[in-house]
């Protein structure tokens, strides 16, 4: 029976111990785990990009099972900006999303519980789906805390126009959300409600947001769930289809 160390307290972890719905998974590569204990183990600032389906339960075990062995918890800040399959039905302006869409139900079965129990969620949210972001945070457990806003602009630094139902909408939420036992910070820095940043490439989000993660829990281990090429970044673990 294979075994691992708990970091926590250095007492071995057996496999009998993990849920059944967590065993009988393929193992991370080499590679991959080679990658992960890297940043986990040494702490090093690499991005650590795990290439998965999410609409695959056995790649979040996978992933979980990793974590723990190399890091001895589970992540205490996750990023989501899921791919809301509402650009389909009310795109406008001859918007296309570039990456595949998933369905309400896809996302609302993601397994987000096997790699989070304690700590925050940073969630984009689109203004179509502003009540299905609801229904999603309380699903899966959290607990909406406060949000942060992303002004979208040109190069020329003027308001861009996006798309929009009844009005072309020029920002972007992202929820802060807390799930069992997290803390929040009473005293020290704060960073403001307001981004204005440039837009660039198709759901990438700015940079200025990931100060947000890190200052929520600083030196923790944050995922970003549905990354891409061009938001991978130092010291995160970035789970997508499309890295």
């Amino acid at each position: 029976m294979g075994k691992f160390m708990n970091q926590n307290n250095n007492n071995p972890i057996n496999n009998q111990d993990i849920p059944q719905e967590d065993q009988a998974v393929s193992k991370l590569t080499e590679k991959q785990n080679e990658m992960i204990k890297q940043i986990q183990n040494n702490k090093q600032f690499k991005s650590i990009p795990y290439i998965a389906d999410v609409t695959r339960p056995d790649v979040w075990a996978e992933l979980k099972h990793a974590q723990l062995r190399y890091a001895g918890r589970l992540f205490d800040i996750i990023i989501v900006d899921p791919p809301w399959d509402s650009f389909s039905q009310l795109a406008t302006h001859g918007f296309k999303p570039s990456y595949p869409l998933l369905k309400d139900s896809d996302l609302f079965n993601m397994p987000l519980h096997m790699i989070q129990t304690d700590g925050f969620m940073i969630l984009w949210v689109v203004n179509s789906k502003i009540q299905q972001a609801w229904d999603f945070i309380h699903h899966h457990g959290y607990k909406y805390l406060d949000k942060f806003v992303w002004v979208k602009t040109t190069n020329a630094d003027v308001v861009h126009s996006g798309n929009g139902n009844v009005v072309r909408h020029a920002f972007e939420e992202a929820w802060i959300c807390g799930k069992g036992d997290y803390t929040i910070k009473k005293e020290g820095y704060k960073p403001p409600s307001v981004i204005a940043s440039h837009i660039r490439f198709q759901s990438q989000k700015p940079d200025e947001s990931y100060c947000y993660a890190e200052n929520l829990c600083p030196g923790g281990y944050i995922l970003e769930v549905f990354a891409r090429n061009h938001n991978l970044k130092d010291g995160v673990v970035s789970m997508g289809n499309q890295i």
